[in-house]
């Protein structure tokens, strides 16, 4: 007796797996060393611990970056006394200036600040804070609408937009008085009220 023949059992077969294939990572461009990047924006969502006191001299963001002569872009949380850090002369040219002073490091609550987008960035300072202006002219910060130019390394960059975040702030002293912070030339004077008079006067409370 012939006996059956048994049919051939279908085998299925697992198709290629997909493989994730990551995107290239963007290489830094040489010729920007002396601009810092965009730092990351603090919140500006309100929080418990503010100051009650926006308007106070309080100057700049910690976030904010500065270009350090030995250790390129750093954030001014990480600024170090004796530090050469990018300035310009009087003339507005690129040059390194030593930092003799730092203030209210030591302090944690976060205070009202302005963020001033401009075309080629921002950059976050307190309202009192003195900036230059394209004729190298100081102005308050929260004088400046947008529309203004802004004094920047060998060029100029007008305003977008103004805002009000929160951040930890700190005070930078250079030696001969401008320093650059996001790109922007700034000055180590802030707002004062003398007899009610507006008056630029360094700030030095050491508190």
């Amino acid at each position: 007796t012939s006996m059956p023949t048994p049919s051939p059992t279908l085998m299925s077969v697992p198709g290629p797996t997909a493989t994730s294939v990551s995107s290239p990572t963007e290489t830094p461009d040489a010729s920007s060393s002396l601009l810092p990047t965009s730092s990351p924006e603090p919140t500006e969502s309100p929080d418990p611990s503010e100051s009650p006191e926006p308007n106070q001299a309080d100057c700049f963001g910690v976030s904010e970056t500065v270009v350090s002569e030995s250790r390129g872009v750093i954030s001014v949380g990480s600024v170090r006394v004796g530090e050469r850090i990018l300035s310009t002369d009087d003339s507005g040219n690129p040059e390194y200036s030593a930092v003799f002073l730092i203030q209210h490091e030591h302090r944690s609550e976060r205070r009202a600040l302005l963020n001033i987008k401009h075309e080629k960035g921002k950059v976050i300072v307190s309202k009192g804070h003195f900036l230059l202006t394209e004729r190298m002219h100081l102005q308050a910060a929260d004088h400046f609408v947008a529309g203004d130019a802004l004094m920047m390394i060998e060029s100029t960059s007008k305003i977008v937009g103004i805002s009000e975040v929160h951040d930890r702030v700190l005070n930078l002293h250079t030696v001969n008085g401008r320093l650059v912070v996001d790109g922007v030339v700034a000055s180590s004077l802030s707002r004062v009220k003398v007899f009610g008079v507006e008056v630029p006067l360094p700030v030095l409370r050491l508190s």
